[in-house]
């Protein structure tokens, strides 16, 4: 078009007119596709930059020698598996450099996205692994992050003229009500004070659990009761975190059913609570984290502590046993245990602060240590513990009979500031019970260990768990009192149990349909009474 303008340009001084109006349309066409033509390239420079934020930068592609090399030494540490104590430190020495490459790429790089960009790196088994095991821990600067997102809302808050209020209300376990101190530390480092009126409150959290059926009617008749609230205070966000969240129904449930709660997520995404705040603050809409994974573990989140003299400190989250009436594993993922030195240093604060009873929790205390590179086990941190000076006593739940150990009863026996008190959940006394509960071991093995506890702490006080559903309810069961879990706790002589009936169905059921019906259930009720410690019959 340029050069036909450039032809036409000496026009004669009798140009047909037709003709100059013609020259007249096509410099306004000139005109207009030179304005297309920037758009273009402004269009281009837009995409550059976007392609400059999706590929990897310069410290990516400056960094895969580095990573390339990690994967080579996998040749070293395949030949050290032969030797136990120098393939933990090939691994740990592995997990440290790589770490610190990741650390200089930033918090937004993962093990994951460097896969994706070459898939070099990575590529053999035990890498691949430590990759995984480092997938487990929340690195530093992603806690920074959740800090900065902390900064942010509190200055929010602040130019709003007032303080906002918050109510966190916990259903269930002791891990939940843990869980729920580190909710209420993030908040008050958001500003934010607390009162116990959910109609005053601006933010509700509400930490739920998906064990026990009445717990879960509990959270939607709460849930359908913050509706008022809702109305009446617009502003006010509703959160709902903890097992319950985590599954996928229930997610589904809230969000078509429950429309006046803001934010839902799972244990897994507890550390992020910030980030999700700030979402549902900044988006003006709903947000849901509920995705399944593997869960991680978050050091340094900040926590109110409810009291001056009983403190939890997790030490592990997550469950590998997969029992067949529990769901635990589905909602807070597999087992990952905490560095024994943060433990250690988490306690020894707290005795130094004043606590007189120092709970250590887990859903499965006694398999601590199994998925760490050094070896550790719970009997080790018991020990490491107790040598901690002050005046305190250390408690733990809960426990499994198939990990309990005469080296746990032992180090027990000889610690002076572990309790002599052990919860250990029987569920049944019977054998095939117990079998299809995927609980192993048997009735024998569970006697033996009680005994040999008792045989060593005479002063033992032993707590359990028992399902008082009749063996018939389980696969190719009969009606009777064979196994029955009374003449259990008469041989055992717990100080309290724990009857459980109103379990949450998990995603693998074994129990079949009660042959009684509903009024054997009610006879039912009560058949185990607690018996004294002493054995002088029922307490």
């Amino acid at each position: 078009l340029g050069m036909r303008l450039e032809r036409l340009s000496g026009l004669p001084q009798d140009f047909p007119p037709q003709g100059r109006e013609r020259l007249a349309r096509l410099r306004e066409r000139e005109e207009e596709g030179r304005h297309a033509l920037q758009g273009l390239r402004e269009q281009c420079a837009r995409t550059r930059e976007r392609l400059r934020e999706l590929c990897p930068d310069q410290a990516l592609v400056a960094a895969l020698p580095r990573l390339r090399a990690l994967t080579e030494q996998t040749s070293t540490y395949r030949q050290a598996l032969t030797d136990l104590p120098l393939a933990r430190l090939r691994k740990e020495q592995i997990a440290r450099r790589l770490q610190e490459e990741l650390s200089r790429l930033g918090p937004d790089w993962d093990c994951a996205r460097i896969r994706a960009t070459d898939r070099s790196v990575f590529g053999r088994e035990e890498v691949e692994r430590q990759a995984a095991t480092l997938a487990t821990c929340t690195t530093a600067l992603q806690m920074a992050r959740q800090r900065e997102f902390t900064e942010k809302i509190h200055a929010m808050h602040q130019a709003r003229g007032r303080t906002p209020l918050a109510l966190v209300d916990t259903f269930g376990c002791q891990q939940n009500v843990a869980d729920s101190q580190h909710i209420l530390g993030m908040l008050r480092d958001m500003g934010c004070e607390f009162t116990d009126d959910a109609a005053r409150a601006d933010i509700v959290v509400m930490n739920t659990c998906a064990i026990r059926d009445h717990a879960e009617k509990r959270v939607y008749g709460t849930l359908g009761a913050l509706t008022h609230t809702k109305k009446q205070n617009p502003e006010q966000i509703i959160c709902l975190c903890g097992c319950m969240a985590q599954r996928p129904e229930v997610a589904e449930k809230v969000r078509t059913s429950y429309r006046h709660v803001d934010l839902v997520f799972g244990p897994q995404a507890l550390w992020k609570f910030p980030e999700l705040l700030y979402q549902v603050y900044t988006r003006r809409g709903r947000v849901f984290s509920v995705e399944n994974e593997h869960g991680s573990i978050a050091e340094g989140m900040p926590v109110v502590r409810e009291g001056r003299v009983r403190a939890w400190v997790s030490i592990m989250y997550g469950c590998n046993n997969f029992c067949s009436y529990c769901i635990v594993p589905y909602g807070r993922g597999r087992e990952r245990s905490r560095a024994p030195e943060k433990i250690v240093e988490e306690v020894r604060q707290l005795a130094a602060e004043g606590f007189k009873e120092i709970t250590l929790l887990g859903q499965n205390v006694n398999s601590y240590g199994k998925d760490l590179p050094e070896p550790w086990d719970f009997a080790d941190l018991l020990r490491e513990l107790d040598k901690i000076d002050g005046d305190y006593l250390i408690r733990f739940m809960s426990s499994q009979p198939k990990d309990a150990s005469y080296k746990l009863f032992d180090t027990m026996a000889q610690s002076r500031h572990v309790a002599h008190q052990l919860h250990l959940p029987v569920q049944s006394g019977s054998d095939r019970v117990l079998r299809a509960m995927n609980r192993p071991y048997d009735r024998a093995k569970y006697l033996d260990l009680i005994g040999y506890a008792r045989k060593v702490m005479p002063d033992l006080v032993l707590t359990s768990d028992l399902h008082l559903l009749p063996p018939a309810r389980y696969p190719g069961g009969q009606n009777g009192r064979s196994g029955a879990p009374g003449g259990e706790a008469e041989m055992v002589r717990y100080a309290v149990q724990h009857p459980e009936r109103d379990f949450c169905p998990a995603p693998r059921r074994v129990c079949g349909p009660d042959p009684a019906g509903a009024g054997g259930r009610r006879n039912r009720r009560h058949p185990v009474a607690p018996v004294r410690p002493d054995g002088g019959g029922t307490a």
